[in-house]
């Protein structure tokens, strides 16, 4: 909530587009604050970085109960294999799976100690096993970051490079851009236009 930030959550609520914050630590003024911004911005979609970082499932719940736009970010590396780490994988399926829609896996480029990328991916794997439902796994590691990107309209200037081409309301940013660099090579549109 400090500076220009909340002038930023509001292009984000206004372009549907998520912002990602790196809460730390993840509990005291900076939770405060995080919240304030959940409150004051409820159509943001506001992801907390690697949430499970140093921060038990129940503390996950408490805010996820409360405010719907709030997606976690769920670095399963760290908890599946940072030493320091005081919370087992299995701690958080119930969490996961009561929130599926809101939750997104990460290898949080594999900082942590003792994991690197090959670690960071079989711990999410890892998790979509346990939760032990194949939808449960595909909405976790693909359908939420698809529908945040699928549901983010064509901007203007999007819109200004495609003149009357297309109706603005049949298509999305991803969409408009797929058209506008079709028209740029002077290939074929995609099948959906």
């Amino acid at each position: 909530m400090d500076g220009n930030l909340p002038a930023i959550y509001e292009l984000c609520a206004s372009y549907r587009v998520p912002i990602l914050l790196h809460i730390d630590p993840p509990f005291g003024e900076p939770i405060i604050k995080l919240e304030e911004a959940l409150r004051e911005f409820p159509d943001t979609i506001f992801i907390f970085g690697h949430a499970n970082v140093f921060n038990p499932p129940e503390n996950m719940e408490s805010i996820l109960s409360r405010y719907t736009n709030l997606y976690m970010d769920f670095f399963a590396g760290f908890t599946a294999y940072d030493p320091s780490n005081t919370y087992p994988l299995e701690d958080y399926i119930p969490l996961i799976k009561k929130y599926s829609k809101r939750f997104l896996l990460s290898t949080d480029s594999a900082t942590a100690q003792n994991v690197n990328y090959e670690k960071a991916i079989n711990a999410m794997y890892e998790v979509i096993d346990l939760c032990e439902d194949v939808s449960i796994g595909e909405r976790i590691g693909r359908l939420n970051f698809l529908e945040i990107i699928e549901s983010q309209p064509a901007t203007a200037s999007q819109l200004a490079l495609l003149r009357q081409e297309t109706n603005p309301n049949s298509i999305n940013k991803r969409m408009a851009n797929e058209l506008i660099i079709a028209h740029q090579l002077d290939i074929p549109a995609a099948p959906w236009v």
